[in-house]
């Protein structure tokens, strides 16, 4: 699942543990969460909470493209491996 974040403006630790929540249902099912284009203040907050120190659960990525392309790749080996 690829959130784009562009709009978030901001978030507090609530909004960080039902992202990590998210993340874990769908790492549990085979999926995984990936952030993309998230402004500074959700971004500084993500990282000092260590959210996505486990990156089998949650990826962060700067552009939709970046996040678009580990999808994609994501998604080939799951198929490959299948």
């Amino acid at each position: 699942m690829v959130l784009e974040c562009h709009q978030l403006i901001s978030l507090d630790t609530t909004g960080v543990d039902a992202l990590k929540s998210l993340a874990t249902a769908l790492h549990i099912g085979g999926g995984q969460l990936i952030l993309c284009e998230l402004n500074r203040q959700p971004a500084d907050l993500i990282r000092r909470s260590a959210a996505v120190a486990d990156l089998h659960t949650m990826s962060v990525f700067s552009t939709l493209a970046e996040a678009l392309a580990h999808a994609r790749k994501r998604r080939a080996v799951s198929a490959q491996s299948g």
